[in-house]
């Protein structure tokens, strides 16, 4: 009676223990992974943010030609169909 005492009080404390080591290490992954996730958002905002700084000039200059291109005369179109 008493080895199933003592056996039973071993295993107890050893699902503790385990219990308690399990919250441990699932503590540190999620911190682990929350910093990497944060630096992936941290790296992909500045991708975003490079595209726009590198883009943005040509998107000005091509509103810029838009706006002051010659449009085709009418007339040019007219004599091209009617022959």
């Amino acid at each position: 009676m008493d080895a199933i005492l003592f056996y039973g009080i071993i295993i107890l404390l050893a699902l503790g223990f385990l219990s308690f080591a399990w919250l441990i290490v699932r503590g540190w992954l999620e911190l682990i992974f929350s910093f990497l996730l944060g630096v992936f958002k941290l790296l992909w905002n500045i991708v975003k943010v490079a595209f726009w700084v590198v883009t943005l000039p040509f998107r000005l200059i091509g509103a810029i030609f838009r706006l002051f291109r010659r449009k085709p005369r009418e007339s040019r179109e007219q004599d091209v169909t009617s022959i």
